[in-house]
């Protein structure tokens, strides 16, 4: 079973720049909670996760003043684990 947590991965400078620590900068939906973005890497992209980060960031819409919230999840992998985001066909399957 495949969880549908995960929108898509953040490119950045920021997030090229702690790409080197071991961390990976994802868009995940509203409800997805710390062990359903665990799950969710580990079984995608086959890489074990040490722990994950969330924020969540309310963004005011420009139309009718409605405010929606855009969350991200830091997910930083085992010693030793990579993600190769050069084929992100993995994701594309989800």
């Amino acid at each position: 079973m495949k969880l549908v947590c995960i929108k898509n991965i953040v490119n950045s400078e920021k997030t090229y720049k702690i790409k080197d620590l071991g961390f990976y900068v994802f868009n995940v939906a509203q409800g997805s909670t710390r062990e359903m973005v665990s799950k969710s890497v580990s079984e995608i992209f086959g890489v074990k996760v040490s722990f994950v980060n969330l924020v969540a960031k309310r963004l005011k819409s420009k139309r009718n003043g409605i405010r929606t919230i855009d969350k991200k999840a830091y997910v930083k992998l085992a010693p030793g684990q990579k993600i190769d985001l050069e084929n992100l066909s993995n994701l594309k399957n989800v």
